[in-house]
């Protein structure tokens, strides 16, 4: 995917939702990967050079190890050899301009669970 940095930029309990952010340097858009309706993570805080890649069926079979059944997509973070892990029903990629503690998308007032993202 990219040469660049990642962090485990934001997590919610309340609505499952987990945001790794690269930030851009010089001009460069932010790269937001944003998940919801998270299950399961299991990545280091910082990221360099990662990829993203399909499931394994040895991935497959080590969330499943981890969890039992569980519901959503597994998405592989891949990072100088080493897989990482979440597993959510939404996982959305988007390059932005906003501010270092701007979040791209909004948290339900109403804690009804229903989410949306800016600038879609």
């Amino acid at each position: 995917m990219t040469d660049r940095l990642f962090r485990f930029w934001y997590y919610t309990v309340s609505h499952s939702m987990a945001l790794l952010r690269s930030v851009g340097k010089g001009g460069e858009d932010n790269i937001d990967i944003f998940f919801a309706a998270v299950s399961y993570i299991e990545i280091p805080t910082d990221m360099d050079g990662i990829t993203i890649e399909d499931p394994t069926e040895d991935d497959k079979e080590y969330i499943s190890r981890k969890l039992g059944d569980y519901r959503g997509d597994i998405t592989v973070l891949v990072q100088g050899g080493k897989r990482f892990y979440i597993v959510a029903e939404v996982r959305r990629i988007k390059r932005n301009k906003l501010d270092f503690f701007e979040l791209p998308f909004d948290i339900p007032s109403d804690m009804s669970g229903k989410f949306s993202t800016r600038h879609e």
